[in-house]
């Protein structure tokens, strides 16, 4: 049985482990960060690891290209992941997906630019996109303050159907995956806790949701000892690429809107 499971995880385990070793640590996101200019910017990050984000970015682009394209680059990140997955985690491949499309219909209630950048490289398809485009984006104000409301709801759900949407696990297995359940769900309480607070006072503390999300990307690494030859080991993989994707997205707009963004690499990497 333990031969077996070896044998099914083995080129999954290689793939996540060599990407996760290839992630910049806290010196390089503070080199990164310290970019002139959205054009440096993206040559320091193909240059440490973060290629995938960068990859065909045109120079100098605006907050639109931007986020359309980091969002098409996180949809080939859940894509790949939902093929590392063996076939009995079908129930959590559709749980992705679902989650990649939640995600687009994020960017078109918020993205006043409709046209997509230009991906046409030779990479495997994107999971598939939310149908009917044009059918949370028109009608009055009103109606879009509606949508993001049930976007919200819809991703509150969502994150709680995780646990159910995953197969019957023991050993090792399910130990981490029960871990990184309760890792995720403790910092998105701590999220609400924080915004909470800073609806109730006007000192807010603009590094503290960062420095939450440093303590997450910790304790994942921290599950990374020990038998690696799970699904488990996919699970950390994909939440280190959702915070780096995040991170991308907060620097690189930061530049092209010519912000400050130094208080995104409190905490380290």
């Amino acid at each position: 049985m333990g031969i077996a499971r070896n044998l099914e995880y083995a080129d999954a385990q290689a793939r996540v482990r060599a990407r996760i070793g290839a992630m910049p640590d806290a010196s390089a996101w503070r080199y990164i960060a310290a970019a002139a200019d959205v054009d440096n910017l993206i040559a320091r990050m193909r240059a440490s690891g973060l290629g995938h984000w960068v990859k065909v970015l045109p120079r100098s682009p605006d907050t639109a290209t931007i986020e359309h394209h980091l969002v098409d680059r996180l949809q080939r990140v859940i894509g790949s992941i939902m093929r590392l997955l063996p076939d009995r985690w079908q129930g959590l491949k559709d749980w992705l997906r679902q989650g990649g499309e939640l995600v687009d219909a994020q960017l078109l209630l918020t993205s006043t630019d409709r046209d997509r950048p230009d991906t046409s490289d030779h990479e495997p398809p994107p999971v598939p996109r939310t149908p009917q485009r044009g059918s949370l984006n028109h009608g009055p104000n009103t109606r879009r303050q509606d949508d993001r409301g049930g976007l919200e709801a819809g991703f509150d759900l969502w994150v709680r159907d995780f646990a159910q949407r995953c197969p019957k696990l023991t050993g090792r297995e399910r130990y981490v995956v029960q871990r990184i359940h309760r890792m995720v769900s403790d910092h998105l309480q701590q999220i609400v806790l924080l915004r909470e607070q800073a609806a109730r006072s006007e000192l807010i503390d603009i590094n503290a949701q960062w420095r939450l999300r440093h303590q997450l990307a910790r304790d994942l690494r921290s599950l990374l000892g020990g038998d690696p030859f799970h699904a488990g080991v996919i699970l950390i993989y994909g939440l280190l690429e959702l915070l780096q994707y995040e991170k991308c997205r907060a620097l690189l707009i930061a530049r092209s809107r010519h912000w400050d963004a130094a208080e995104l690499m409190v905490g380290g990497g």
